[in-house]
């Protein structure tokens, strides 16, 4: 975000920029300035012609705060709070109320259509579908609250758009709060439709590009898709698997279950990101790609751990859930018994894996045992045989 911010403001004063530049350093000539790596490819990006000045803006949300404010007495036009532009608002659906009455544990799910809009046509059934499996998977979504806002052209429009998501008991910001649906998109960072936004009840952004995560995540196993250490096995993963280690705790598919994986496998996994300063969902910030596997890192194990420490690659941590197609396959593929629960860690690159022994307890402190054996090489590793296009 920061580098976002950096980029717009040296779109804004690039001209000033040169002028002092060339001031304080009479060596730096403009031709030599547009030649260098960052200008180029800023210039690139952007299609800017040959000469300055040029302003380049990124955003709805910029475009219309410059439109209504030439001056930039408000700038940098900072978007209003969530809660202050929902406050007050009665939201419409079988069960109408008041934005603040929502439960306080409720996932909020903000869909950004209009019924002119075929893409939000064709998006909505699928996106009820899921939110409606979620809600009974997990029992800490089971309130999790649609809320459409409309950018339809007429109210008889509006209310089309509000019966095609009714089967995933939205509420819907109502056609006469002209200002807050007006406000929402800045509100949210939405620049087109349609859009799917998540937060939490306190407005803290979980979720920017719901829309694609649906789309890669049709079942809601990782909803609501924010950066998290510890992530539902899925097809995409799998992928995934085939270039980076892996650590799967297998369960089944219920959702105390899940609940217990997540608790025994955050520790661990937490503790890995942070030590290695690997962002979440466990690539490395400073790698162009996620498929670039030239990276090691020493880990540093625990403090109790007497294990010497050697390098390694990035490593994912997942939940296998018992009965889904992508737990299934990746058993099949590596030959493990339908056991639950069953932890193992999976190394594709280096054609080798782990298992904790048969009757362990899986606990914390075995997890994070089992995480220092595998990343140190001092497990008691199996030959894998190589990933194939079967998994």
């Amino acid at each position: 975000m920061q580098r976002k911010e950096l980029l717009f403001a040296l779109f804004i004063v690039f001209p000033d920029v040169i002028l002092s530049m060339m001031q304080s350093a009479k060596s730096l000539t403009l031709k030599r300035l547009q030649q260098l790596p960052e200008t180029r490819r800023l210039t690139q990006k952007y299609s800017i012609a040959v000469g300055v000045p040029t302003l380049v803006i990124r955003g709805r949300g910029v475009r219309d705060a410059l439109l209504s404010d030439p001056t930039g007495e408000g700038f940098p036009w900072p978007a209003p709070p969530l809660n202050e532009v929902l406050r007050g608002i009665q939201l419409q659906g079988e069960q109408s109320k008041l934005y603040e009455e929502l439960p306080a544990n409720a996932i909020r799910v903000f869909y950004f259509a209009a019924h002119w809009c075929p893409p939000c046509r064709s998006f909505a059934p699928s996106l009820c579908s899921t939110l409606s499996a979620v809600r009974k998977r997990r029992a800490k979504y089971a309130n999790t609250q649609l809320i459409l806002v409309s950018s339809d052209r007429s109210e008889q429009s509006f209310k089309r758009t509000v019966a095609s998501v009714a089967a995933g008991g939205a509420l819907a910001v109502p056609w006469s709060a002209t200002e807050a649906r007006t406000a929402l998109p800045a509100a949210l960072g939405v620049a087109g439709i349609p859009a799917l936004v998540i937060t939490d009840a306190v407005g803290k952004l979980l979720t920017s590009n719901g829309r694609q995560h649906l789309a890669a995540d049709p079942t809601g196993l990782n909803f609501p898709w924010g950066q998290r250490a510890v992530s539902v096995l899925t097809e995409q993963a799998l992928l995934k698997m085939a270039r980076h280690p892996a650590l799967v705790l297998f369960i089944d598919d219920e959702d105390s279950e899940i609940e217990f994986a997540e608790s025994v496998l955050m520790p661990a996994a937490e503790s890995y990101y942070e030590e290695c300063s690997i962002q979440y969902p466990g690539f490395c910030p400073y790698q162009n790609s996620s498929d670039d596997e030239s990276m090691d890192f020493d880990y540093s194990t625990t403090k109790s751990s007497k294990i010497k420490k050697k390098s390694f690659k990035h490593v994912m941590f997942f939940i296998g859930i018992e009965g889904s197609d992508s737990a299934d396959m990746i058993r099949e593929h590596i030959g493990l018994d339908d056991a639950v629960p069953m932890l193992t860690a999976i190394d594709f690159p280096k054609q080798r894996m782990v298992t904790m022994k048969f009757g362990d307890e899986i606990t914390t402190d075995s997890v994070q045992n089992f995480v220092d054996a595998f990343l140190s090489g001092n497990a008691e590793f199996k030959p894998l045989k190589p990933y194939s296009d079967k998994c």
